[in-house]
């Protein structure tokens, strides 16, 4: 279980019971608790950024129907906006989201033709 799940649960539970037993109770620092509410409430630029490349990359999973990977969407992505998105953190992105590409199975065509076998008139002589 994540640290993060963790403290969610602290919070949706802080208004039942105190914070400093519900803290105890699963094991996290309640100085670490408090950091993490503060540290949620902020967000940063590149948190705005992954937020607005995030429903862009549910915009095309929806529209391609989850056959675009992260490469694909990468490239898609910086067609459309202006500055340049690592396909790093795009596959971070579809992580986050549990996005997944729809690995299509190989078509296997026949090279050659069939024949048909003749009988061997020779029979090496």
């Amino acid at each position: 279980v994540k640290v993060s799940d963790k403290f969610k649960t602290i919070k949706l539970m802080s208004r039942k019971y105190s914070i400093s037993s519900m803290c105890k109770l699963i094991g996290v620092s309640r100085s670490g608790y408090y950091k993490w509410l503060s540290y949620s409430k902020k967000t940063s630029d590149r948190g705005i950024k992954d937020r607005i490349i995030k429903d862009y990359i549910i915009e095309i999973h929806k529209k391609y129907r989850g056959t675009y990977g992260r490469k694909r969407i990468c490239t898609y992505l910086n067609k459309i906006l202006d500055s340049p998105i690592n396909h790093k953190r795009v596959y971070r992105l579809m992580k986050e989201l549990g996005i997944k590409s729809i690995i299509r199975k190989k078509v296997y065509r026949r090279k050659f033709k069939s024949y048909e076998i003749y009988d061997n008139i020779l029979n090496r002589e």
